[in-house]
């Protein structure tokens, strides 16, 4: 199904082309909602090409730099075994063969977190989000998880457009020390327990390491660690298409945030 926006008085405003499709949410007692809806009351970021983004305030954001593949050699392959690429969120059941149980095993088996949630779903900051106070400085890393398109990691550069667009909207978490990003990981944890009948989303720490971290965090200084994380790029056969969308992502995300970028993908 096609739709189009057009700025009117309301600003961007989503319409279908043809027949409106329809949203049904997770939860048992959820009401169906029209997607023209949902569009327009979420407005979502619209990353384009030429790394390009269009803001949930209608903005366009254009970058003013000439753009060089990304370095190959930073691609950080993983085995992936026992993994259903086609499998993207751990779900409240934690599937154990998904992409993020994967990633959150991995992280929690080589750095040390005080909080480590699944802020997977509609809103989210990130699928995973890691918080440790390490002196003067909170380090946040946000976790961004695509699953392939196919069974096997390819050259498709469009296994990366959304992955490389959340990780670009993600940035803004850095404002006003991340109180912000506390305050959203807060009311989610809050709902996710809610909606999945008292199921946590800790999966390192919990309410009073966050509570905790909130409550010095206008003292600290954020670091911030952008993952992405897309299985279905192949490290070794990686195109200068793929490479010139991951060097947009991160040039936008080491200016907006002044952290690193880092890519899990296949061998």
């Amino acid at each position: 199904m096609a739709y189009q926006a057009d700025y009117d008085t309301k600003g961007l405003v989503y319409r279908p082309r043809e027949q409106d499709a329809v949203i049904m949410g997770s939860s048992p007692t959820a009401q169906p909602q029209p997607l023209e809806e949902w569009l327009n009351a979420h407005r979502p970021d619209l990353f384009l090409e030429g790394d390009r983004l269009i803001d949930d305030e209608g903005k366009l954001i254009a970058p003013r730099y000439t753009r060089r593949p990304y370095d190959p050699a930073l691609l950080t392959p993983l085995e992936w075994q026992g993994v259903d690429l086609s499998k993207e969120s751990q779900r409240p059941e934690r599937r154990t063969d998904s992409i993020q149980y994967y990633m959150s095993a991995h992280l929690q088996a080589t750095s040390s977190f005080d909080v480590l949630l699944d802020d997977d779903g509609s809103g989210e900051a990130a699928d995973l989000v890691g918080l440790k106070v390490d002196g003067r400085y909170l380090d946040v890393t946000l976790v961004h998880c695509k699953y392939s398109s196919k069974p096997a990691p390819g050259t498709r550069v469009g296994d990366l457009y959304e992955v490389c667009g959340q990780a670009m909207r993600s940035a803004k978490w850095r404002r006003q020390n991340s109180l912000p990003l506390l305050d959203h990981l807060h009311s989610r944890a809050v709902q996710y327990a809610r909606r999945t009948g008292g199921i946590s989303p800790y999966e390192v720490g919990g309410a009073k390491e966050l509570f905790t971290i909130r409550d010095q965090a206008r003292l600290l200084r954020p670091r911030f660690h952008t993952i992405i994380v897309q299985p279905g790029l192949q490290a070794r056969k990686a195109t200068d298409e793929q490479l010139l969308l991951l060097a947009g992502a991160e040039k936008f995300v080491r200016d907006t945030s002044a952290g690193d970028f880092t890519v899990y993908c296949s061998a």
